[in-house]
């Protein structure tokens, strides 16, 4: 793996951070309810079990279940979004290392937004970004079964990338005045070559790129497999790692990377 041998992952001389993301849609599960024992829904349920089996160092979630935090033991330091804060998709960084500082980004006229977290790991500082991004508000199988609805899905979907893009500047701006390292993860609604993926990529690594395989498949419409969700980083990171999972519990899949802290 690009200058690291297994060996070296796990090898004490490197300072590795590992980091998930996944848009759990709420805890939902796509599954039918039907499997799961309501008595055991919280200490069974499949999407926490997974978080906690795969024991990442941080994770985020976007479309988080506010009532879920207190099965994440192992996780001392955590942050949400105002649960509270009137049609706004709650989101929530959960961390084994202290979280020195932490703040919210609001997106004007959307229910879509952004949260961060600053951390002490060593000697570093990392900011991390939580990032939902605006999606496309719209049931898009019933709009492309129906061909008299055709201009209406190019209209909502050139909308949406409009947003997108005006919030991927709102944190750019806001990366900007930040000085040391820094992660980007979380849902974009939008493929690799969008202008929204571009302007947030600029110079950083995609883990996936860096260090996955296949399509990386986080989403999955009439079975074509979308990447719509992402763990950008900077140049002071170096991928060793980068997973992609195919749960079905959500309608996006979480994806998982390592990194080498330089």
């Amino acid at each position: 793996m690009r200058g690291y041998s297994d060996l070296d992952k796990t090898s004490s001389k490197f300072d590795t951070l590992s980091i998930l993301s996944y848009n759990t849609n709420g805890f939902k599960h796509d599954k039918d309810e039907n499997d799961y024992d309501d008595s055991k829904r919280d200490t069974d349920d499949p999407i926490i079990n997974f978080i906690n089996n795969r024991n990442p160092d941080v994770f985020c979630i976007q479309e988080f279940s506010a009532i879920k935090y207190k099965y994440f033991s192992n996780y001392p330091y955590w942050f949400k979004t105002n649960i509270f804060t009137q049609n706004k998709s709650v989101m929530a960084i959960f961390s084994k290392y202290p979280i020195i500082d932490k703040g919210y980004i609001d997106f004007p006229n959307s229910s879509n937004g952004a949260m961060y977290v600053d951390l002490t790991f060593n000697k570093d500082i990392i900011r991390i970004y939580n990032l939902h991004l605006e999606s496309y508000k719209m049931n898009a199988i019933n709009q492309l079964n129906n061909p008299n609805s055709y201009s209406t899905l190019i209209t909502r979907i050139s909308k949406a990338e409009k947003i997108r893009k005006e919030q991927v500047l709102i944190i750019k701006k806001h990366i900007d005045k930040f000085k040391g390292k820094v992660i980007i993860s979380g849902d974009f609604n939008s493929t690799q070559f969008s202008s929204t993926y571009n302007i947030l990529k600029d110079s950083r690594k995609d883990s996936f790129i860096e260090a996955g395989s296949g399509f990386g498949k986080t989403y999955g419409l009439f079975k074509y497999p979308f990447r719509l969700d992402y763990i950008l980083v900077d140049e002071s990171f170096d991928v060793i790692s980068h997973q992609n999972f195919d749960l079905k519990l959500s309608d996006h899949e979480p994806i998982l990377t390592r990194l080498v802290v330089k």
